[in-house]
């Protein structure tokens, strides 16, 4: 399915159980919490989100992955065709606002640069972070997230937690801690 699907199971359980999920009842804020979120106002409505981009490749050769042959214009993946779906990708984005996005799918951090210089995007503050897995195809899995989360930790933040099938290795699962104020969220992006 080619859809963005904000609120995912995945990431709605992080924010539930994070504390982020927020709302108002009886005209008076309400919060749905096991942590308490630090500078959220209880009218602050976050928004999360995870989206298989389905082989977000650039068109360029990477004769160090040799998954991205599929994806070249030899094989009519155009530079054209990169752009069209990078547009689509961002407008999507755009549209559903959200505060923390994972995605599934990468090929690598040009195409999330790439993807988040969208004009749709340019400017709302995201940070995206990603890191190279060894699956045999090339792919990732990846996270953007903007205010009011930031890391907790830099680059102690981030981890990769290799998985290893049968067949080999496979996508890592992918681990981000965020922090909003005092509250801490731990993030897993995982696609097997």
């Amino acid at each position: 399915m080619n859809r963005l699907f904000a609120s995912s199971v995945p990431f709605l359980i992080a924010a539930l159980a994070a504390g982020c999920h927020l709302r108002k009842e009886d005209g008076e804020a309400t919060r749905t919490s096991l942590l308490p979120i630090a500078l959220i106002e209880p009218e602050t409505e976050l928004t999360f989100a995870f989206w298989n981009v389905e082989n977000l490749f650039d068109a360029d050769d990477n004769p160090s992955n040799a998954g991205d042959d599929e994806f070249l214009p030899a094989r009519e993946w155009t530079p054209e065709r990169y752009a069209r779906k990078l547009d689509h990708v961002a407008g999507e984005i755009a549209a559903a606002a959200p505060n923390v996005i994972g995605f599934a799918e990468v090929e690598n951090q040009h195409v999330l640069d790439d993807l988040f210089a969208q004009p749709s995007l340019a400017g709302q503050g995201f940070v995206v972070v990603h890191r190279e897995s060894p699956d045999p195809r090339g792919i990732d899995v990846a996270l953007a997230f903007r205010a009011p989360f930031e890391l907790d930790g830099g680059d102690d933040a981030v981890h990769l937690h290799p998985v290893r099938r049968d067949s080999g290795p496979s996508r890592s699962v992918f681990e981000v801690r965020l922090r909003a104020g005092t509250a801490r969220l731990v993030v897993l992006v995982n696609h097997w």
